[in-house]
């Protein structure tokens, strides 16, 4: 999957890279049904709500760590879909983040 998902992703096609995603994340909770937690789930009901067009959790899922959303092009679904995630507390809140073809850079500010 990670294969295709990079395949996808280097010729800009985003619903076909969403898709890959999503079908990791449940061949995750077809290994292990606690991979992916109750509080991941409330996320992705949020995301699928708003027409993201991917998720995944990362690392090895289950209570904590984190999930990658690929947000819906349209702006004002992105904004609502965040609003509603920043509003589920439990600790749940939104990272911004952006795909670059240059790789992951930290900035020192």
């Amino acid at each position: 999957m990670a294969e295709r998902a990079k395949d996808f992703l280097l010729k800009g096609d985003f619903d076909s890279f969403g898709d890959v995603m999503i079908q990791n994340n449940e061949c995750q909770r077809s290994l292990y049904e606690g991979l992916i937690s109750r509080e991941a789930d409330s996320v992705i009901k949020i995301a699928k709500k708003y027409r993201a067009a991917g998720w995944k959790v990362n690392g090895a899922g289950g209570e904590g760590g984190s999930l990658t959303i690929l947000s819906a092009q349209k702006e004002s679904l992105k904004k609502q879909m965040l609003q509603e995630i920043n509003s589920l507390g439990k600790g749940i809140k939104s990272i911004p983040v952006s795909l670059d073809l240059s790789g992951l850079r930290v900035r020192e500010e």
